[in-house]
């Protein structure tokens, strides 16, 4: 137990989140196209102005008219994060060479499954998104770029599962500047998509995205997803039909035999989760004897502490004490009262990706 014991504020990442959007969700989202995709209640998160309306600073942030970032931030992002090369000996005897990227975090899921278990014996369930997902941090940019991050996010169980679209993508995620390049093109292809005219272009720019940009790559890579909107009602509170929604997801997948009869290990693709002000990956949610859920997000604003990123590279079976498990958790956790705060939420699923089990 003694290894848990050093953990320090400064591993907990637990500094104020670097918002990259508004306080509202007032994009507008396509509905025209309705083939491939389920759009529910948008309408409900979009401001009245008509379609096509140029967006300023509310909805794109302060460089809502920047034609071009900073020279010094473009060629950081060209060259993108530091990365490294490791041998690693595979079970069947050969020598793999691995890429190791920066701001890159495989291997997180398991971990996060084995620290929910050990966080406390109240939890009665935990269900998860497949293990193949990454969780991509901010790593040395200074950019708002979250919503670039957790398109990574979702290339990444794409890329893990080969799933449909995957070879678009090559072995290595895309950067910021390719995504810009994939949500020009899909612009370029659907003369009926409003995004360039809305936005005034984003290549090379530090504009904001988020929801209808996904949704927009989705539909240029013949992805099947479905965005799902929840708001406030009288019925229900925006972030309880959430919860329900995200359980609801993750429960209907096959359960795995052998495993901790705690834990869902589900194959299910992540989630693109937009509330006001920020957007994150959904990758599972918690659900507590008394009735109590917790999302668990990868949030591309926090850099997992060196205790839990040295449990994934590391071999130790030890025993987690139940603080030390919470406490590496707070970051991933967001639980009803973080998200009573707001109103609204958008939520992106990939469709007919979930690979067999």
């Amino acid at each position: 137990m003694a290894e848990f014991d050093s953990e320090t504020n400064a591993d907990l990442c637990q500094a104020s989140i670097d918002f990259q959007g508004p306080t509202t969700i007032a994009r507008p989202i396509d509905h025209h196209d309705k083939s491939s995709s389920q759009y529910k209640n948008a309408a409900n998160l979009a401001e009245t102005r008509p379609k096509g309306t140029r967006l300023g600073k509310k909805e794109l942030g302060p460089y809502a008219f920047e034609d071009n970032m900073p020279e010094g931030m473009l060629k950081r992002l060209r060259t993108g994060e530091p990365n490294r090369r490791l041998n690693r000996i595979g079970r069947d005897g050969r020598i793999y060479t691995e890429r190791i990227v920066g701001n890159e975090v495989p291997g997180l899921v398991p971990v996060i499954a084995r620290l929910c278990v050990a966080s406390s014996s109240e939890l009665q369930r935990v269900h998860l998104c497949h293990p193949s997902v990454q969780h991509v941090h901010k790593g040395t940019n200074p950019g708002h770029f979250c919503g670039y991050r957790n398109i990574q996010m979702l290339v990444s169980f794409i890329q893990g599962t080969k799933a449909k679209g995957h070879e678009r993508f090559g072995a290595n995620l895309p950067g910021i500047l390719q995504i810009q390049d994939l949500i020009e093109k899909a612009w370029d292809g659907d003369p009926q998509n409003l995004g360039r005219q809305e936005t005034g272009g984003i290549r090379n720019t530090r504009k904001w995205i988020g929801t209808p940009e996904v949704a927009s790559i989705c539909k240029h890579l013949n992805l099947d997803h479905s965005v799902h909107s929840f708001s406030d009602t009288k019925a229900a509170r925006a972030y309880e039909q959430l919860l329900n929604f995200v359980e609801g997801y993750f429960s209907q997948d096959p359960e795995e035999t052998g495993s901790n009869p705690r834990v869902h290990k589900s194959h299910r693709p992540p989630l693109f989760f937009q509330q006001p002000g920020h957007s994150m990956t959904i990758i599972g949610i918690e659900r507590y004897k008394n009735g109590n859920r917790s999302l668990l997000v990868f949030d591309p604003s926090f850099e997992p502490p060196k205790q839990l990123a040295g449990m994934v590279t590391g071999s130790s079976s030890a025993a987690i004490p139940d603080k030390i498990a919470s406490r590496l958790l707070r970051s991933y956790r967001r639980g009803a009262s973080q998200l009573a705060k707001y109103n609204d939420f958008e939520v992106l699923t990939l469709e007919a990706l979930t690979p067999p089990i």
